[in-house]
């Protein structure tokens, strides 16, 4: 469960995983992972890739200037993985 994973990394920032797909489907996900940073109001201010392959965190720079009250820069970057196989109802 979420709960069980965040106890296990200590994580303190809230997260979603998207076992059905639900939310990756909404806001068009197409490869694993694809990062998205939603603000405290539901407004989604970065979406894109982790990282650049190097020392570039574009996820933790995004959640920085949000709780700093910035706009992330850059606000959307191109997601790089896997692709996401959603299941089919």
């Amino acid at each position: 469960t979420d709960k069980q994973l965040k106890s296990k990394y200590d994580l303190k920032a809230p997260i979603l995983i998207d076992y059905d797909g639900t939310v990756g489907k909404a806001f068009g996900a197409k490869t694993t992972p694809h990062m998205f940073v939603i603000d405290k109001e539901g407004v989604l201010r970065y979406q894109g890739a982790f990282s650049d392959k190097g020392d570039k965190n574009y996820v933790l720079d995004a959640v920085t200037a949000v709780s700093e009250g910035k706009n992330p820069e850059p606000a959307n970057t191109r997601a790089w993985g896997c692709g996401v196989k959603y299941k089919r109802r």
